[in-house]
């Protein structure tokens, strides 16, 4: 069972949040975020860095989406294929 949390926001259901109640660093969320995605066998792409964000293209069971590390919001996930984001949400229930 995972500690991080994630939520949706309505209106926005292609992109998945992650709660910091710890008041951790964000870092150290997108760490565990980017650890639970890899143990669960997430092809994760090469880092690409833009100006305030950093983001992976990743593959789940043949599923597109993408990781992004924010340095102002953190980490999300963001997927249009509605049943990649279900199988998301599930590595982290």
């Amino acid at each position: 069972m995972s500690r991080v949390r994630t939520f949706q926001l309505e209106g926005s259901p292609d992109d998945l949040y992650f709660a910091n109640f710890a008041r951790v660093d964000e870092e150290v969320i997108f760490s565990e975020v980017y650890d639970i995605l890899k143990d669960n066998h997430v092809d994760i792409g090469p880092k690409h860095i833009g100006p305030s964000e950093d983001f992976y293209h990743c593959n789940l069971d043949g599923k597109k989406f993408i990781l992004f590390y924010d340095i102002d919001d953190g980490a999300f996930i963001h997927a249009t294929d509605e049943s990649v984001m279900n199988k998301i949400k599930q590595l982290f229930d």
